[in-house]
């Protein structure tokens, strides 16, 4: 196993000995075949973990909007990669920025406030602590030409809405059963559009 462990079964010392081994990849499931006693066996391997994936885009992409992605930029290749916190930056009108807080490796990593240019002095900077094993399951909201309203659902079944109800809806970009890992975006005067990735 990853922690050492060795475990036998049978206790022949007939025939020849096999190992079925992939390097840095672990067993997702067996292949056998088996008459009066097994006669084959095979692994199918993967990673330790389900690699991240990346949401459709929420939002529009105009000629200024100035991309942003938190996992190509500072977190890919990363190990136990997790967000410990969420910050968005609105008015009660519109959705300016966003700022995901992450850990790795033991580490914590901000790739720093992503705003857009055109914050006013309404705008707050609101933050949701992803303590006690708590995760984004949610991102959902509303958008015309730039974010109006942000809606993150956390695993416990809570929902924090920011920003205003202008707009058209958009439904959870986050699958079921899938936890965000890392933020995207465009900006502009204010936040454009928004993706995740997940796993």
């Amino acid at each position: 196993t990853n922690t050492g462990r060795t475990q036998k079964f049978g206790s022949s010392t007939g025939g020849h000995a096999f190992s079925l081994k992939s390097h840095g990849e672990v067993v997702k499931g067996f292949t056998v075949g088996f008459g009066g006693h097994l006669h084959f066996i095979g692994c199918h391997f993967g990673p330790a973990v389900d690699p991240p994936v990346k949401s459709s885009v929420a939002g529009k992409t105009h000629g200024d909007t100035q991309h942003f992605d938190d996992f190509t930029s500072h977190l890919d290749g990363k190990t136990g990669l997790q967000m410990t916190e969420i910050r968005v930056l609105h008015d009660g009108n519109l959705v300016f920025g966003v700022e995901g807080i992450y850990s790795a490796g033991g580490l914590q990593i901000s790739p720093g406030v992503h705003v857009g240019n055109e914050m006013n002095h309404s705008t707050i900077n609101q933050s949701i602590s992803l303590a006690g094993g708590k995760y984004v399951t949610g991102i959902s909201g509303r958008h015309g030409d730039v974010m109006d309203n942000l809606t993150i659902t956390l695993s416990d079944g809570t929902s924090y809405s920011f920003g205003g109800s202008g707009g058209h809806a958009f439904h959870n970009i986050v699958p079921a059963g899938k936890r965000v890992i890392a933020l995207g975006g465009g900006l502009g005067g204010h936040l454009h559009n928004i993706f995740c990735y997940y796993q």
